[in-house]
Protein backbone atom coordinates (compact mmCIF):
# COMPACT_ATOMS: atom_id res chain seq x y z
CA UNK A 1 0.00 0.00 0.00
CA UNK A 2 1.87 2.98 -1.24
CA UNK A 3 2.03 6.02 0.72
CA UNK A 4 -0.33 5.04 3.86
CA UNK A 5 0.10 6.81 7.11
CA UNK A 6 -1.58 5.65 10.10
CA UNK A 7 -2.05 7.13 14.08
CA UNK A 8 -2.79 5.05 16.57
CA UNK A 9 -3.31 6.05 20.37
CA UNK A 10 -4.14 3.92 23.56
CA UNK A 11 -6.18 5.74 25.76
CA UNK A 12 -9.49 5.33 27.69
CA UNK A 13 -12.99 5.13 25.94
CA UNK A 14 -15.37 3.80 27.47
CA UNK A 15 -13.87 1.19 30.41
CA UNK A 16 -13.24 -2.29 30.64
CA UNK A 17 -15.09 -4.57 27.46
CA UNK A 18 -17.76 -3.23 25.81
CA UNK A 19 -15.77 -1.01 22.84
CA UNK A 20 -12.02 -2.43 22.40
CA UNK A 21 -10.85 -0.17 19.76
CA UNK A 22 -11.95 2.58 16.72
CA UNK A 23 -10.96 3.01 13.50
CA UNK A 24 -11.61 4.97 10.56
CA UNK A 25 -9.79 6.42 6.96
CA UNK A 26 -9.41 10.01 7.61
CA UNK A 27 -8.25 11.16 4.05
CA UNK A 28 -9.17 9.39 0.97
CA UNK A 29 -7.59 9.56 -2.23
CA UNK A 30 -9.96 11.45 -5.10
CA UNK A 31 -10.16 9.05 -8.09
CA UNK A 32 -7.28 8.54 -10.57
CA UNK A 33 -8.26 10.46 -13.82
CA UNK A 34 -9.25 7.77 -16.36
CA UNK A 35 -9.47 5.01 -13.84
CA UNK A 36 -11.79 2.22 -14.00
CA UNK A 37 -11.91 1.49 -10.55
CA UNK A 38 -12.70 4.83 -8.45
CA UNK A 39 -8.94 4.43 -6.67
CA UNK A 40 -10.62 6.05 -3.21
CA UNK A 41 -7.65 4.80 -1.15
CA UNK A 42 -6.83 5.78 2.44
CA UNK A 43 -4.36 8.00 2.69
CA UNK A 44 -3.87 9.15 6.06
CA UNK A 45 -6.11 7.20 9.21
CA UNK A 46 -6.32 7.20 12.72
CA UNK A 47 -7.02 4.20 15.08
CA UNK A 48 -7.35 4.17 19.11
CA UNK A 49 -7.55 1.51 21.37
CA UNK A 50 -8.99 1.71 24.62
CA UNK A 51 -6.35 1.18 27.77
CA UNK A 52 -8.60 -0.62 29.92
CA UNK A 53 -9.05 -3.37 27.39
CA UNK A 54 -5.40 -3.45 26.84
CA UNK A 55 -4.00 -6.02 29.09
CA UNK A 56 -7.08 -8.23 29.19
CA UNK A 57 -6.80 -8.85 25.14
CA UNK A 58 -3.08 -9.48 25.43
CA UNK A 59 -4.24 -12.57 28.54
CA UNK A 60 -6.55 -13.77 25.89
CA UNK A 61 -4.30 -13.67 22.56
CA UNK A 62 -5.92 -11.43 20.51
CA UNK A 63 -4.84 -8.46 20.38
CA UNK A 64 -2.65 -8.66 17.28
CA UNK A 65 -6.30 -9.80 15.71
CA UNK A 66 -7.84 -6.59 17.12
CA UNK A 67 -4.78 -4.41 15.36
CA UNK A 68 -5.08 -6.11 12.45
CA UNK A 69 -8.87 -5.64 11.92
CA UNK A 70 -8.55 -2.08 13.02
CA UNK A 71 -6.04 -1.72 10.64
CA UNK A 72 -8.33 -3.19 7.69
CA UNK A 73 -11.11 -0.71 8.71
CA UNK A 74 -8.62 2.07 8.00
CA UNK A 75 -7.65 0.82 3.71
CA UNK A 76 -11.44 0.76 3.67
CA UNK A 77 -12.96 -2.49 4.45
CA UNK A 78 -16.31 -1.52 6.44
CA UNK A 79 -15.54 2.07 6.00
CA UNK A 80 -15.45 2.88 2.21
CA UNK A 81 -17.82 -0.05 0.80
CA UNK A 82 -21.45 2.59 0.99
CA UNK A 83 -22.69 3.91 -2.07
CA UNK A 84 -20.84 7.35 -2.10
CA UNK A 85 -17.57 5.42 -2.20
CA UNK A 86 -16.89 2.29 -3.88
CA UNK A 87 -20.75 1.21 -4.08
CA UNK A 88 -20.24 -2.28 -2.88
CA UNK A 89 -23.02 -2.34 -0.14
CA UNK A 90 -26.79 -2.90 -0.90
CA UNK A 91 -30.01 -2.59 1.67
CA UNK A 92 -27.92 -0.82 4.73
CA UNK A 93 -29.94 -0.75 7.79
CA UNK A 94 -31.99 -3.42 6.93
CA UNK A 95 -31.70 -7.18 8.12
CA UNK A 96 -30.58 -7.84 4.05
CA UNK A 97 -27.34 -5.64 4.31
CA UNK A 98 -25.31 -7.71 1.97
CA UNK A 99 -21.65 -6.77 0.67
CA UNK A 100 -21.65 -6.68 -3.60
CA UNK A 101 -18.31 -6.77 -4.78
CA UNK A 102 -17.89 -9.29 -7.33
CA UNK A 103 -14.36 -10.45 -6.25
CA UNK A 104 -15.40 -10.45 -2.19
CA UNK A 105 -18.26 -12.99 -3.24
CA UNK A 106 -15.56 -15.19 -5.33
CA UNK A 107 -13.79 -15.44 -2.61
CA UNK A 108 -16.76 -16.20 -0.12
CA UNK A 109 -17.27 -19.59 -2.96
CA UNK A 110 -13.97 -19.98 -2.59
CA UNK A 111 -13.54 -20.98 0.77
CA UNK A 112 -16.71 -22.82 0.51
CA UNK A 113 -19.89 -20.11 0.60
CA UNK A 114 -21.37 -20.53 -2.21
CA UNK A 115 -25.05 -21.42 -0.20
CA UNK A 116 -24.52 -18.32 1.31
CA UNK A 117 -23.40 -15.86 -0.92
CA UNK A 118 -25.20 -16.49 -3.94
CA UNK A 119 -24.54 -13.20 -5.66
CA UNK A 120 -23.54 -11.09 -2.46
CA UNK A 121 -22.06 -11.13 1.27
CA UNK A 122 -24.33 -11.14 4.05
CA UNK A 123 -23.09 -8.32 6.46
CA UNK A 124 -24.05 -8.03 9.96
CA UNK A 125 -27.47 -6.56 10.54
CA UNK A 126 -28.34 -3.44 13.06
CA UNK A 127 -30.14 -5.56 15.97
CA UNK A 128 -30.43 -5.20 19.51
CA UNK A 129 -27.44 -6.68 20.16
CA UNK A 130 -25.15 -4.93 17.37
CA UNK A 131 -24.73 -1.00 17.52
CA UNK A 132 -24.15 1.07 14.53
CA UNK A 133 -20.56 0.28 14.95
CA UNK A 134 -21.04 -2.93 14.24
CA UNK A 135 -23.84 -3.04 11.49
CA UNK A 136 -23.16 -3.17 7.63
CA UNK A 137 -19.60 -2.75 8.00
CA UNK A 138 -18.45 -6.90 8.96
CA UNK A 139 -19.13 -9.60 7.58
CA UNK A 140 -21.89 -11.60 9.65
CA UNK A 141 -20.99 -12.95 12.59
CA UNK A 142 -23.59 -15.87 12.37
CA UNK A 143 -22.34 -16.79 9.02
CA UNK A 144 -18.47 -16.14 8.94
CA UNK A 145 -17.79 -16.96 13.04
CA UNK A 146 -14.47 -16.17 13.53
CA UNK A 147 -13.28 -14.29 10.14
CA UNK A 148 -11.32 -11.38 10.83
CA UNK A 149 -13.69 -8.99 9.41
CA UNK A 150 -16.40 -9.93 11.34
CA UNK A 151 -17.98 -7.73 13.94
CA UNK A 152 -17.16 -9.67 17.33
CA UNK A 153 -13.59 -10.92 18.64
CA UNK A 154 -13.16 -14.66 19.11
CA UNK A 155 -11.06 -15.73 22.14
CA UNK A 156 -9.87 -19.41 23.25
CA UNK A 157 -12.61 -20.55 25.01
CA UNK A 158 -14.71 -20.01 21.41
CA UNK A 159 -12.45 -21.19 19.07
CA UNK A 160 -10.38 -24.03 21.26
CA UNK A 161 -8.14 -24.62 18.44
CA UNK A 162 -6.78 -23.36 15.03
CA UNK A 163 -6.66 -19.21 14.13
CA UNK A 164 -8.62 -17.04 16.28
CA UNK A 165 -9.44 -15.12 14.01
CA UNK A 166 -8.30 -15.77 10.42
CA UNK A 167 -8.09 -13.18 7.62
CA UNK A 168 -10.06 -15.10 4.71
CA UNK A 169 -9.94 -14.69 1.60
CA UNK A 170 -13.24 -13.28 1.41
CA UNK A 171 -11.64 -10.39 2.88
CA UNK A 172 -8.84 -9.97 1.00
CA UNK A 173 -10.36 -9.95 -2.25
CA UNK A 174 -12.85 -6.77 -0.70
CA UNK A 175 -9.07 -5.15 -0.74
CA UNK A 176 -9.11 -6.29 -4.67
CA UNK A 177 -12.61 -4.47 -4.91
CA UNK A 178 -11.23 -1.46 -3.77
CA UNK A 179 -8.09 -1.70 -6.21
CA UNK A 180 -5.69 -2.58 -4.03
CA UNK A 181 -3.35 -5.07 -5.93
CA UNK A 182 -3.83 -8.79 -3.77
CA UNK A 183 -1.82 -11.94 -3.51
CA UNK A 184 -4.07 -14.31 -2.45
CA UNK A 185 -2.01 -16.65 -1.05
CA UNK A 186 -1.59 -14.53 1.63
CA UNK A 187 -4.90 -15.09 3.13
CA UNK A 188 -5.29 -17.31 5.77
CA UNK A 189 -6.49 -20.93 5.47
CA UNK A 190 -10.75 -20.45 6.58
CA UNK A 191 -13.53 -22.40 5.54
CA UNK A 192 -17.29 -21.25 6.26
CA UNK A 193 -18.74 -22.69 9.12
CA UNK A 194 -21.34 -25.48 8.16
CA UNK A 195 -23.40 -25.02 11.30
CA UNK A 196 -26.51 -22.52 11.25
CA UNK A 197 -25.93 -19.14 12.81
CA UNK A 198 -27.93 -20.11 15.91
CA UNK A 199 -26.50 -23.28 16.40
CA UNK A 200 -23.22 -21.53 16.82
CA UNK A 201 -24.29 -18.64 19.43
CA UNK A 202 -26.14 -21.26 21.43
CA UNK A 203 -23.43 -23.12 22.08
CA UNK A 204 -21.52 -20.35 23.42
CA UNK A 205 -21.62 -18.06 26.28
CA UNK A 206 -21.37 -14.77 24.45
CA UNK A 207 -20.69 -13.02 27.25
CA UNK A 208 -17.90 -15.24 28.03
CA UNK A 209 -16.42 -15.92 24.74
CA UNK A 210 -16.94 -12.66 22.46
CA UNK A 211 -17.39 -8.79 22.77
CA UNK A 212 -17.98 -6.30 20.27
CA UNK A 213 -14.33 -4.73 18.85
CA UNK A 214 -15.67 -1.40 18.10
CA UNK A 215 -17.03 1.82 16.67
CA UNK A 216 -16.31 2.46 12.79
CA UNK A 217 -16.40 5.88 11.06
CA UNK A 218 -16.64 6.96 7.83
CA UNK A 219 -13.96 9.65 6.50
CA UNK A 220 -13.58 13.01 6.97
CA UNK A 221 -11.76 14.42 4.35
CA UNK A 222 -10.40 13.89 0.36
CA UNK A 223 -7.35 14.79 -0.90
CA UNK A 224 -6.25 15.12 -4.77
CA UNK A 225 -3.04 14.21 -6.21
CA UNK A 226 -2.24 18.40 -6.41
CA UNK A 227 -2.43 18.30 -2.28
CA UNK A 228 -6.22 20.17 -2.50
CA UNK A 229 -8.30 18.99 0.50
CA UNK A 230 -12.28 18.75 0.65
CA UNK A 231 -14.41 18.18 3.54
CA UNK A 232 -16.45 15.14 3.10
CA UNK A 233 -18.67 15.94 6.09
CA UNK A 234 -18.66 14.44 9.86
CA UNK A 235 -20.30 11.11 11.61
CA UNK A 236 -23.03 12.14 14.00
Amino acid sequence: MDDLLIYARIQKIDGPNNVLASAFPCFIRDPTPGSVIPTLQTAIGVMRFDSDDIDAMIARGNFVDVVTHEMLHVVGLGTLWNESEYNLRQGAGTAETRYTGAQGVAGCHAVGGAKVCPGSVPLEPKTADVGAGTADSHWSDPVFFNELMTGFVNTKTSVPTGILNPFSLISLQSLADMGYVTNTKAADPYTVPNASASAVRAQMSVGASEAPWETVQRPRFRISRFGKIGRIGLDP
